[in-house]
């Protein structure tokens, strides 16, 4: 597939879709550029899992905050958790994506010494991967210890009672 990928991109044909999205300046530089379109290809590849780690993240989590409550658990309790979490979530995520962002600006600026300096999307593609590994290690966690645990119990129960 990568290197279907890579054929592709190498080919000189034009493309109405990728050329009126270079003239929106949605697809900045050569429109040709093969390194650019695998990074693009892959940041959104990331993009994607990165969405479905956050919304399992969420979900698990919540799971997991409303069984500890001491509360009836309602789908009002657990929608307003869920609410809590993803305010939580975007909150420190835009602080740490800012700091970092001023960081690598900063970082780069010091290297190039006054030099254009375009943030490269590998460095983005790099942070989304960095960022699914560590969400997707904590899902692992959390659900292995809440939510298998859970579904475990409950078998036995349901099992033993028959």
């Amino acid at each position: 597939m990568l290197i279907f990928l890579v054929a592709l991109t190498r080919l000189k044909i034009k493309n109405p879709l990728i050329e009126t999205l270079n003239a929106w300046g949605f697809w900045p530089g050569d429109v040709h550029d093969s390194g650019a379109v695998l990074f693009k290809v892959l940041f959104l590849l990331l993009l994607a899992v990165f969405v479905y780690v956050m919304v399992s993240f969420v979900d698990f989590l919540s799971k997991a905050l409303v069984d500890a409550l001491s509360v009836k658990n309602t789908v009002w309790i657990r929608l307003l958790v869920m609410a809590i979490i993803a305010i939580v979530i975007v909150y420190f995520g835009s602080m740490i994506a800012g700091h970092m962002t001023n960081f690598l600006n900063a970082h780069m600026a010091h290297q190039m010494k006054g030099q254009v300096y375009n943030d490269p999307i590998w460095m983005i593609d790099l942070e989304l991967l960095i960022a699914d590994l560590i969400i997707g290690v904590v899902n692992l966690w959390l659900f292995n210890k809440f939510v298998e645990a859970q579904i475990n119990n409950k078998w036995k129960k349901d099992f033993l009672t028959k």
